[in-house]
């Protein structure tokens, strides 16, 4: 063998694994640079998108805090009103009381009168 073959079939051989590499090289580059731009076409959409969810998100929290500021209020006003109730309990209470206590004299005094009545028509 001729040593011009054996030297052009391994230039040969290098070449076209240099030529196979820039190759896949190339097209990885390719489909990468694809990608970006298919990325890059999205980019605002995806941004659009976390926006709006975001902005929902705020929303959100905002009602929660109002919301947990209306429970407040109205636990105050349940608080307040248990305890009117309570007072108007105790009133009614003691008006009872003088009430029977009321009813009690009006009876004895009925009695009395009744006696005396009755004394004065047998005479």
């Amino acid at each position: 063998m001729n040593w011009t073959v054996i030297i052009q079939a391994i230039l040969t051989f290098a070449g076209g694994i240099g030529a196979g590499c820039l190759t896949l090289k190339g097209r990885i580059a390719k489909a990468s640079y694809s990608n970006e731009r298919v990325y890059a076409d999205k980019t605002d959409e995806l941004f659009h998108r976390i926006d709006k969810l975001t902005d929902e998100r705020d929303d959100l929290k905002e009602q929660v805090i109002q919301l947990k500021s209306q429970v407040k209020n109205q636990n105050y006003q349940i608080m307040k009103q248990s305890e009117q109730m309570k007072r108007q309990a105790k009133q009614m209470e003691e008006q009872s009381k003088v009430i029977d206590t009321m009813n009690r004299r009006m009876g004895l005094l009925n009695q009395k009168l009744g006696f005396e009545l009755n004394e004065e028509d047998m005479n």
